[in-house]
Parts: C-alpha cells; sequence; structure tokens
C-alpha cells in the first residue's frame, strides 16, 4: 500500500519581507489579455498574442515584534522580489497583535525595477509599535473616550502605459496619501486633530445599550523620498 501524501499547510511569501514579518495568507492572481478580431457577422473569429499580461499579489502579515513596526513598513513604490508594493495596511484592536495587508504586483514584460516611492510620516511612525492593542493614529483618545480599532492605509496611483504591441512599456507613481480610520469609545473630538490630518468623516454611534461610538476618518498627504 502506498504511503500517504503528506500536504502541508503553510502561507507563501512572494514578497519575501523581513525576517520579523510572518506571512498569514497569501493571494496571487495573473491578469492578462488577448488581441481579438471579429468576423463580419460580429462573432470573434482570432483570439490570440497574450498582452499586457500582469501577477498582483496581496500578502497578509503579523509581526514577530513588539516595537519598531512603523519604522520598518514597506515604501510605496518600493519593489521587493521583483513585485512594486502600491498599496498597505496595518489593522489593529483591543486585545490582538495587528495584521499588516500588502498589496504589488509586477509585469511579464518591462517590469519596474524602481520608481517614486512614498513613506509613513514620522509622527504616524512612532504610534504603530507592533505590540497588542488598538493605535491611536489621531491622538483623539482621553478621559472621556479610549481608542478601540483602527486601521491605517497608505496608497498612491500608479499610471500603466502599454506598447503598440499591448506590452506593458512603463508605469508612473504619483499622489501617494495615507487615511485613518479609528473607532473611539466614548466621546472625542475631531477638532483636535494635528494640523496634518485632515477630517474626511465623523460619526456619532448613540445608542442606549452600550457606551456611544465615534468613527473619525481623516486623510494627510504623503510627500516623495
Amino acid at each position: 500500500m502506498a504511503e500517504p501524501i503528506i500536504v502541508s499547510i503553510e502561507a507563501n511569501d512572494p514578497l519575501g519581507l523581513y525576517t520579523h514579518f510572518i506571512a498569514q495568507d497569501s493571494i496571487t492572481s495573473t491578469i492578462q489579455d488577448f488581441a481579438k478580431h471579429k468576423k463580419v457577422n460580429g462573432d470573434y473569429d482570432i483570439i490570440r498574442d497574450v498582452f499586457d499580461e500582469i501577477t498582483i499579489v496581496n500578502v497578509k502579515y503579523t509581526y514577530s515584534n513588539e516595537t519598531g513596526l512603523g519604522s520598518i513598513l514597506p515604501f510605496l513604490g518600493q519593489v521587493y522580489n521583483e513585485y512594486m508594493v502600491t498599496n498597505l495596511s496595518v489593522e489593529s484592536e483591543k486585545g490582538k497583535y495587528p495584521i499588516i495587508e500588502v498589496v504589488a504586483h509586477k509585469h511579464t514584460y518591462n517590469n519596474e525595477t524602481t520608481g517614486i516611492k512614498y513613506a509613513i510620516d514620522d509622527e504616524t511612525k512612532s504610534k504603530i509599535t507592533g505590540a497588542v492593542g488598538a493605535y491611536d493614529l489621531l491622538n483623539l483618545g482621553n478621559i472621556n473616550g479610549c481608542i478601540e480599532s483602527s486601521t491605517f492605509t497608505m496608497a498612491m496611483d500608479h499610471a500603466e502605459s502599454n506598447c503598440p504591441n499591448g506590452k506593458h512599456w512603463k508605469g508612473a507613481n504619483t499622489a501617494g496619501i495615507e487615511v485613518a480610520n479609528c473607532v473611539y469609545l466614548g466621546n472625542v473630538d475631531e477638532i483636535s486633530l494635528s494640523s496634518n490630518w485632515k477630517c474626511t468623516d465623523y460619526t456619532v454611534d448613540d445608542g442606549n445599550a452600550d457606551h456611544n461610538r465615534v468613527q473619525v476618518n481623516a486623510e494627510q498627504i504623503l510627500t516623495r523620498i
């Protein structure tokens, strides 16, 4: 009788990030298009010549240290194992370690090896430690309200151009921005935001079965590095 095949369960890390980043889940998608030709009756006659092929990865990590996470977050526009990072987020909540999610891509033809980069701002960098608990990204917690959960997001626009044969030519990074979504228990006031953060949404959930919850969303512009 043949020996049973043991199938291992292990998350792949296509980006190969630093030692303290531990992959929990990764999704890899390859997207491609084809040149198409129609007959006189409108049906397709020929479908051939793959072009504009791109591979996109979405990887979730935990962090194996209690300090320094903000300082070693990937830059937007940085290339790791041929993949350029275009988005990242850090989710934190009470009683749990943070979850880091990174989205990146690479091209089959004329893949980008460098580009304009954007990094987390220094103040927020110091707040994202890697320790257990929710991070008060907007610094609004006080005696009347405490942070319950938060999500930090960095994103940029990434324009793509193709050659006449449909294959990738060049990409360009612009419009770096970071967003903070914070949920507080109790009462907080968005007017206390630092000058760099601009409030985009302030919502109060005021019920009779639990403490108030206040959600504050804000954003600030990233500068190129």
